[in-house]
């Protein structure tokens, strides 16, 4: 592994993440104590630097720990139950569905995410549950939301509140917020996800529809941003986080899509400004802007019949792939 990469280390630890410095590493091996132990190897997916975990195994429980390990699509829950129970801490593994971050890594935050029923928003949910978040989604369809929440639920054991609201509507926002409140008793994170769009020359467009877009997107943003912030720095909140999805051509702007990059450009706008302004009050403002992430629903009604495979993104791509939602959710938890 040196000889690939000089630059990699090698850390030694125990399971219960006390480091094994180089002093009682000696120690062992003089006495031939690390005999006694089966070490179980990881990659830091910081730093790239390879992690040795010494727990003593028989080594029929080693193999099978091996084997685990090299069985795709193993969640970070079943890798738990099959190391014991044991927490390693501290230690940020590479597991095989790509995931980044270990379990809990967001216990104790609530996080309430608009357009959470579905697509993108979805899979961020289902993500944050995983690392241990309390949730609330929101959209205009409660009946979606609490499919969602009740699926989410079963398959993270974690907890989804399902909320009705029109995020066009400040009173509805405030409603919402004041639900997730009294649910979860505080807010640390707002994710403003829900959108809207559609293809077409901005000449046939007609006003509403225009306004359609401007008012989910920018409108929404704009009313959530403002409720939860106000209440931040009324209550005076040490810490919380505003994110937005924006969009690559909120800064380069695209044709046939006006709509959507004249609302994201403000949404942009609006993130830039504030991380300014409301840091004063702990309060930290992001955007990401991801490329073409393809969501069965929404990618359907953007691109129907055979304008999927005229315009196919992929294309356009230097990697000549399109994004996988796991890539996106890792960045939104971080």
């Amino acid at each position: 592994l040196r000889k690939s990469d000089p630059k990699i280390k090698i850390k030694s630890v125990f399971n219960d993440g006390t480091i094994l410095n180089k002093q009682k590493y000696d120690s062992l091996v003089a006495t031939a104590e690390l005999s006694k132990f089966q070490p179980i190897i990881f990659q830091d997916t910081i730093s790239n630097d390879v992690v040795f975990v010494y727990k003593k195994q028989t080594k029929e429980d080693l193999k099978k720990i091996e084997d685990d390990f090299k069985r795709k699509n193993k969640d970070d829950k079943e890798i738990r139950k099959n190391l014991n129970g044991t927490k390693i801490s501290n230690l940020e593994l590479k597991d095989l569905n790509g995931t980044v971050y270990t379990l809990e890594s967001l216990k104790g935050k609530v996080i309430v995410i608009t357009g959470g029923g579905s697509g993108l928003g979805k899979a961020m949910t289902k993500y944050f549950m995983e690392l241990g978040a309390q949730v609330a989604i929101s959209s205009r369809d409660l009946e979606k939301l609490k499919n969602t929440a009740k699926e989410l639920e079963a398959e993270t054991g974690g907890q989804c509140l399902a909320v009705q609201c029109d995020v066009r509507n400040y009173n509805e926002v405030e409603q919402m917020l004041q639900q997730v409140i009294t649910a979860y008793g505080k807010v640390d994170v707002l994710l403003n996800n829900a959108a809207g769009n559609f293809i077409s020359p901005t000449e046939r467009l007609s006003a509403n529809a225009f306004d359609t877009v401007i008012d989910i997107v920018l409108k929404g943003s704009k009313n959530c941003t403002l409720a939860f912030g106000k209440h931040w720095i009324d209550n005076k909140q040490e810490s919380s986080t505003i994110l937005n999805i924006v969009t690559t051509y909120a800064f380069t702007g695209s044709a046939y899509v006006v709509p959507s990059a004249t609302a994201k450009a403000g949404v942009l706008a609006m993130t830039r400004s504030l991380a300014v302004e409301w840091a004063k009050y702990g309060i930290r403002s992001n955007a990401i802007a991801p490329g073409p992430f393809p969501t069965k629903g929404a990618w359907d009604r953007l691109l129907p019949g055979d304008l999927a495979e005229k315009f196919d993104m992929s294309k356009k791509v230097p990697l000549k792939r399109v994004g996988d939602h796991q890539e996106l959710a890792n960045l939104a938890a971080y």
